[in-house]
């Protein structure tokens, strides 16, 4: 398994540098992404994510299970977040734990103040400009400017990297 991972991860480092303007190192730091897949560092499955355009959420650090099993160790804080899905979780841990499993991409979309309501997607952002590329290959002004249009149209996506979208 670990072999083949390192494998898929040169392939896609090389495919993502290009494209993506990617560079992973090739240390050997695995997560487990919500759709089951181990990724051999956090830079791979960003990488993965930006050549796929889709969002791809890291559940937990370490290789995935081979059972499929998504009931990994969460703490009961209290750090309540609103997900892309529009639902309220009660820290960002339990939202990844749910992205797991459902293997479906839920990002955070905000932290819950004292506005609890997920379905509300008006929330204040700064005006400064310091762009993200998103997993949808469109590049945002912040990463709060793309979490807001994430919650606007119910839709996951991540940053897959600092600065602007090489070709949009």
């Amino acid at each position: 398994m670990k072999c083949v991972a390192v494998i898929m991860t040169l392939l896609v480092a090389a495919y993502a540098e290009r494209r993506c303007n990617q560079v992973c190192t090739m240390i050997w730091a695995p997560v487990c992404g919500h759709d089951g897949k181990t990724y051999a560092s956090e830079c791979a499955l960003k990488a993965a994510s930006c050549l796929s355009q889709e969002p791809i959420v890291k559940v937990y650090d370490g290789e995935c299970n081979l059972e499929g099993n998504c009931k990994f160790a969460c703490n009961r804080m209290y750090a309540p977040v609103c997900g892309s899905d529009k639902n309220l979780y009660s820290n960002e841990c339990l939202l990844r734990q749910a992205a797991c499993e459902q293997r479906k991409a839920i990002t955070v979309v905000r932290n819950v103040g004292e506005n609890t309501d997920c379905s509300s997607c008006s929330f204040p952002c700064t005006r400064e400009y310091n762009p993200v590329c998103g997993s949808d290959g469109k590049t945002y002004a912040t990463e709060c400017v793309m979490r807001g249009f994430a919650c606007q149209y119910e839709k996951a996506i991540v940053a897959v990297r600092d600065g602007p979208c090489e070709a949009e």
